[in-house]
């Protein structure tokens, strides 16, 4: 069975780039294959901003996809 991956380093990289940025944020990584994760404030509620778009926008590809709306349309 291969060793289990050591992401200390990156999660310590991660972990400097993440106190030196001005805002606050959260980060996960997670290598699925490996079955390994760390998390930098992953339990600290964020408000999710944006993320909301992302949804949307596939909703609005599907939609265009199959003819219900076109993208030239306002």
């Amino acid at each position: 069975m291969p060793a289990e991956p050591d992401y200390e380093n990156l999660r310590q990289e991660m972990l400097a780039y993440v106190k030196e940025q001005p805002a606050a944020f959260g980060v996960y990584f997670a290598d699925i294959n490996a079955g390994v994760s760390f998390g930098i404030d992953e339990h600290k509620p964020f408000p999710a901003a944006s993320t909301v778009k992302l949804p949307v926008v596939l909703y609005l590809y599907t939609l265009a996809a199959d003819g219900s709306v076109d993208w030239q349309e306002r």
